[in-house]
């Protein structure tokens, strides 16, 4: 069977998919727990006084609630980017291009953009942050290579698929990257 090429980083996603399951189904349980001991402590006169105890442990499973939440929602959302990456066919997905894909804010976009980089997801790809863009570098997706171009008119960087033709991202004249 092929192996298929992704931008994501396997051991990023383990580590993910490990948290996201030891941390956030006992901090579940525990949250829950913890809950229904809290609203005894105010329904049963006789544990009144000890509704401190309750939210003193309620906080922490809380805590491991939210880190397993969080985990599993970085996940997917670095899943669902992966995907508009591969699907890519130029080497550069522009914020307009993303924001009509996901349909979210620009500002929105950045901010999960750059946390999910930051926390090391993805491979294969830079986080342009003016403009803010996603660079497809090396080989992915079938074997294409990405190479940088250098505008012969106003001098700007521009990515395209080796042995491809484009425009220039900064003037729009016509560009060739070579093999």
């Amino acid at each position: 069977m092929e192996k298929r090429n992704t931008y994501l980083v396997g051991a990023r996603v383990a580590k993910s998919t490990l948290t996201r399951y030891l941390l956030g189904i006992p901090g579940g349980l525990l949250s829950a727990f913890f809950l229904f001991g809290l609203i005894l402590c105010f329904t049963d006169e006789s544990m009144r006084e000890d509704w401190w105890v309750a939210v003193l442990m309620l906080l922490p499973s809380a805590w491991l609630l939210w880190k397993g939440v969080s985990a599993g929602r970085d996940l997917e959302l670095a899943r669902r980017y992966e995907a508009a990456f591969s699907a890519d066919p130029d080497g550069r997905l522009s914020l307009e291009k993303l924001i009509a894909q996901s349909g979210k804010s620009g500002a929105q976009l950045g901010a999960e953009l750059e946390r999910l980089f930051r926390k090391g997801y993805f491979r294969g790809c830079t986080l342009q942050k003016k403009p803010l863009a996603v660079i497809l570098t090396g080989t992915q997706k079938g074997g294409e290579r990405y190479v940088t171009v250098t505008c012969p008119h106003c001098g700007g960087p521009t990515r395209l698929g080796a042995g491809r033709s484009g425009k220039c991202d900064y003037c729009g004249s016509a560009i060739r990257a070579e093999e």
